[in-house]
């Protein structure tokens, strides 16, 4: 609950922002996003094209330790093998006399000792201890400390070559140094040439070697790297951190003569001494590898940072500019909603899309201005039909009693003209009030021009003639009342009655074209100038308020009830008169007022 809680205030958030708050966070997301992906790529790569050129490097170094000291190794093994057959030093082990030949053997292992510049001190000792010397000055332990110094340091050794015939062994410490200085110190069996496998004393060396010395010098150059020279089990011989030495290291994870593998984050190289039980493993870190490097890759995290929040900055401020047109048109639409429906927007200085929006609003304004007065027209219209029906309805029972009675008793009198005048009278009279309806039948509408013709020739006599068809099919269609009546009422009042008493004739006829319902009022009466019908027919849907029912009065209530593609036609006709169209549509479902009231 609490999650969904929190999405929906989230939701609510956002959908309280402007678009262009919105669209700068989307961006700005994107954007920070993207950026993020580039630089935790070019991290990533970077880092590992640094690694790999630091890897090659430990490789190149690593290799480089390797190579000197199997080259100090086979040295140390090329002395210890060429004193172990010398005859005086074989001479000397086996001489019966505790310093029988003494000198010669003396000679010898002081020209090895002058020969080695790093060696601290040459030394050999009789298989039963007796015998024994040494040369050089890295000690201070007497003869019969130094035998029993030996034979502890000794028993501690390990191997020293894999492929040697004789056995030797190697320890590295400060057992016997006067400053506590680590130095290598080699063991080598002499065994008798003339005996086989016959022990008859020890060689041994101490010496400086270089290269073991150089790790431990090492030891406060560089924390985050450490090299180890270790024994084939994981013993470390000599170490950059000294509190490693003699330790043993877990080298489970070393496969081959050579590799690396990555553990606990940092970087291993290894590279094993190629005839000895002995290996160079470098350990570094990846902070160690990128060190040097660190400070560009902070420089450019720095730069892309800045060069993020100037696009951000940039791309804000033209989302702002963008949206700024967007945030009047919002301005311009809240103000219509209030209803000052006179509201426009600037239609200068746009760009296209926006111009399009612009000029399509103002339009669209000014069309609803448009229809708001067509609406006001029409009701102005409805109002005033309904007021005149109500003043037809005044006691319409009164009149059609009255009117009755004038029939009837004509009737009895025997006159027959002013019966059916009468009677023709109070249709009429129907058909104008007709239950207060605005829209009625076409046949209704033809009945009710009958009963106004024929109250017209008996007003007029024989000067008026005029001739009615049949709606047939189309009698059903819905039409405004009093659509006719007009049109026949001008085509009498200033067309025929103009003649000065002379014959006149009004045709109306029903017909089709396509889907529309045609009907034609033609008078031969004195007619219109052309120039007059063009007039007529321009401005014929114009709307005159003191006009009453007239003939634009009609057609804008065909317009109206059925669209401006409906409506009133003038033309000249053959007789000279004049012929009026109307149309309106042959399917249509329009009702009056009164009866989708009644609905």
């Amino acid at each position: 609950m609490k999650r969904e809680s929190l999405r929906e205030r989230i939701k609510t958030l956002y959908h309280s922002w402007k678009f262009d708050k919105k669209m700068c966070v989307f961006f700005s997301v994107a954007i920070i996003l993207s950026m993020t992906l580039i630089m935790s790529l070019s991290l990533f790569f970077s880092v590992r094209s640094i690694i790999s050129s630091s890897q090659r490097l430990v490789e190149e170094k690593v290799g480089t330790m390797v190579h000197n000291t199997e080259y100090n190794f086979e040295q140390y093994q090329g002395i210890l093998w060429t004193l172990m057959v010398d005859s005086d030093v074989q001479e000397y082990l086996q001489s019966e006399e505790v310093y029988g030949h003494y000198a010669p053997m003396q000679k010898t292992l002081e020209n090895a000792y002058i020969m080695w510049e790093n060696m601290n001190f040459i030394g050999i000792i009789s298989e039963d201890g007796k015998k024994k010397y040494i040369k050089g000055s890295a000690t201070n332990n007497s003869e019969v400390g130094i035998q029993n110094q030996l034979m502890e340091d000794m028993n501690t050794s390990l191997r020293f070559s894999r492929k040697s015939t004789s056995m030797k062994t190697m320890t590295y410490n400060t057992a016997f140094s006067r400053t506590g200085k680590y130095a290598l110190m080699i063991y080598q069996p002499v065994f008798s040439n003339n005996q086989l496998n016959k022990f008859i004393g020890t060689l041994y060396l101490n010496i400086d070697d270089p290269q073991l010395g150089q790790l431990i010098a090492d030891a406060d150059n560089n924390l985050d790297t450490v090299n180890y020279f270790l024994y084939s089990d994981g013993t470390v011989i000599s170490c950059s951190h000294k509190d490693k030495i003699g330790t043993k290291m877990n080298v489970s994870a070393i496969r081959g003569e050579q590799g690396c593998y990555w553990k606990n984050g940092k970087l291993n190289v290894y590279k094993k001494l190629k005839d000895w039980n002995y290996m160079y493993m470098t350990n570094i870190s990846l902070y160690a590898m990128c060190r040097d490097n660190l400070f560009s890759i902070v420089v450019l995290v720095i730069v892309v940072l800045i060069w993020v929040g100037l696009i951000l900055k940039i791309a804000s401020h033209m989302i702002h500019i963008a949206y700024k047109p967007w945030e009047n048109v919002a301005e311009t639409i809240d103000t219509v909603s209030k209803g000052v429906l006179s509201a426009r927007l600037d239609e200068t200085k746009r760009d296209p899309d926006m111009a399009r929006i612009t000029v399509g609003f103002n339009v669209m304004m000014e069309k609803i201005l448009e229809l708001m007065q067509q609406v006001k027209e029409e009701q102005k219209q409805a109002d005033q039909m309904r007021f005149n029906a109500l003043q037809s309805q005044i006691q319409p029972h009164f009149l059609y009693n009255t009117l009755d009675c004038i029939h009837w008793q004509a009737v009895m009198d025997g006159n027959t003209e002013i019966s059916n005048m009468v009677k023709a009278l109070a249709a009429y009279y129907r058909i104008c009030l007709s239950k207060g309806r605005d829209v009625i039948s076409l046949d209704e509408e033809m009945n009710h021009i009958k009963n106004y013709l024929y109250i017209q020739q008996m007003r007029y006599g024989d000067v008026l003639t005029y001739e009615i068809s049949d709606p047939g099919s189309v009698g059903r269609v819905k039409i405004p009342k009093l659509t006719l009546q007009p049109l026949v009422e001008n085509s009498i009042y200033h067309g025929i009655k103009i003649k000065d008493g002379k014959y006149g004739h009004v045709e109306i006829t029903v017909g089709t074209r396509g889907e529309n319902v045609i009907i034609t009022v033609c008078d031969s009466g004195q007619g219109m100038t052309e120039e007059e019908i063009k007039h007529m027919n321009r401005h014929i849907s114009e709307y005159d308020e003191t006009m009453g029912y007239g003939v634009r009065n009609v057609n804008r209530r065909i317009e109206l009830l059925y669209g401006i593609d409906y409506g009133l036609h003038y033309q000249a006709n053959e007789s000279g008169g004049v012929t009026v169209e109307v149309m309106i549509p042959k399917e249509n479902s329009v009702k009056s007022k009164e009866d989708r009231q009644d609905v």
